[in-house]
């Protein structure tokens, strides 16, 4: 099995590289399986802030990937990054598990080849995850309750 291609899509499936924090990131990874034959598989993708910390992990269950090409979509809706520039590294493994990674067998590994940036409407707001939120506030006898 190999990676194909990799695509970030925004909420409409159009492919571009800037986000909007609150919207919609699809991550697209087309996977060719030339063997003839169903094989497992389980796509895992990375996100890395652009000194190297890392701020998501997500991956598949294991499927049989049919012979020829297949591709899996890893949606984030809503995006609670923050502000900043990300980059992504995408692997196909024939054996993955979280709890013993010593396991791990791999077929392909794009490693930090994706970079994408995400914004929200207060360009000094430095944080990394933008998580839903409601603020309850109570002053007198009046409560405000507004969201993020």
């Amino acid at each position: 099995l190999t990676i194909q291609g990799f695509r970030t899509l925004d909420g409409h499936g159009a492919a571009t590289t800037v986000f909007e924090s609150g919207g919609t990131l699809t991550y697209e990874v087309a996977v060719e399986n030339s063997t003839g034959n169903p094989a497992p598989c389980t796509v895992a993708i990375n996100t890395y802030l652009l000194d190297g910390k890392q701020v998501l992990l997500d991956w598949s269950q294991s499927v049989a990937i049919p012979a020829g090409r297949s591709v899996a979509q890893l949606i984030y809706s809503p995006l609670i990054l923050g502000n900043g520039e990300y980059v992504v590294t995408i692997g196909l493994y024939r054996l993955l598990d979280m709890n013993n990674l010593s396991t791990a067998s791999y077929y392909d590994l794009w490693d930090r080849s994706f970079q994408f940036k995400v914004y929200t409407s207060y360009p000094l707001d430095g944080s990394i995850v933008k998580a839903p939120c409601t603020w309850h506030v109570t002053g007198g006898t009046k409560v405000i309750d507004c969201r993020v």
